[in-house]
């Protein structure tokens, strides 16, 4: 019964790389290692029983992984930062507001010191609000 194990989880790693199935690659996982499972007991029933199981939890683990993976991570790839706006009004808390992509935004100093007008270059964007780089 050991072979059939393996010769299974064979076919679902070969569906997996062909079609780029993951619920097939975590089922080739479970087979392989119920194929070990049967070397300890004969029973089919116990063996689809760990197989399902396997399976069941190993989904359950990649489901885990792929949430966490897909939480928000910064764009390393900033492509405004450089671009230069030009801030004419201060408001009464040290920002500004500035014209850049044909829409108004609020403007900040990296440093949070007062904004004074003039030419400044983006340094990156934080939500909705532009981070300016200080004039040194």
């Amino acid at each position: 019964m050991t072979s059939i194990w393996f010769v299974a989880a064979l076919v679902f790693f070969g569906i997996a790389s062909l079609f780029g199935s993951i619920f097939m690659l975590t089922l080739s996982v479970a087979t392989v290692f119920t194929a070990i499972f049967s070397l300890l007991d004969d029973k089919l029933s116990h063996q689809l029983f760990a197989c399902g199981i396997l399976t069941f939890g190993s989904l359950i683990v990649l489901a885990f992984y792929i949430q966490s993976s897909k939480k928000f991570k910064p764009n390393s790839n900033n492509t405004d930062g450089g671009n230069k706006v030009v801030v004419r009004n201060i408001n009464d808390d040290g920002s500004a507001r500035v014209q850049y992509r044909g829409t108004d935004w609020k403007a900040v100093s990296e440093d949070d010191k007062p904004l004074q007008a003039g030419i400044y270059r983006i340094l990156k964007i934080d939500g909705i609000v532009l981070v300016l780089k200080t004039k040194k």
